[in-house]
């Protein structure tokens, strides 16, 4: 299966999800739910957003004002937080790398790792160091580029 058709598979198990639990709260079956369920609906797709997140999302979603948001825009609005969050972690792993690759070669090496991580209060041997580097070098140079980097982080995750 080519990545593109994993990621269309995905996206649509995605969207089933935040359908059937969207209905699980839509009581009449009319594809709405009212802006006071809005929360239990965050809630039970693992979302713990604020109230004051809540009311700004509540305000977008009823576009007319009368208290009900349609299953529509309910969708568009949880693709963009999709996104909005993809993007924030992509961030987050391009601020991390720069602050390891402290002479900015683009690559991270064993004593660059030991710098940052002695720092942060866990010092490393050269020994441990060269593990980790070994561990994430999918292409056996002896260091780590962005992309081995990002595998390296989320493989605990998959």
């Amino acid at each position: 299966m080519t990545s593109k058709k994993q990621q269309q598979r995905e996206e649509q198990e995605q969207e089933q999800v935040w359908k059937e639990v969207f209905e699980m709260f839509d009581r009449d079956g009319n594809g709405s739910i009212s802006t006071d369920e809005l929360g239990r609906v965050c809630r039970a797709l693992d979302m713990d957003p604020t109230l004051k997140e809540l009311e700004e999302a509540a305000k977008l979603l009823d576009k007319d004002g009368n208290g009900i948001i349609e299953y529509k825009d309910f969708k568009l609005y949880m693709m963009k937080m999709k996104r909005s969050s993809y993007e924030e972690r992509k961030l987050e792993m391009i601020r991390a790398f720069r602050m390891i690759d402290k002479n900015n070669d683009k690559f991270i090496d064993a004593q660059e790792l030991i710098s940052v991580l002695t720092s942060l209060g866990e010092p490393l041997t050269e020994e441990e160091a060269g593990a980790m580097i070994r561990v994430a070098d999918v292409n056996k140079d002896g260091k780590i580029d962005y992309e081995e980097f990002v595998k390296f982080i989320i493989a605990p995750c998959i």
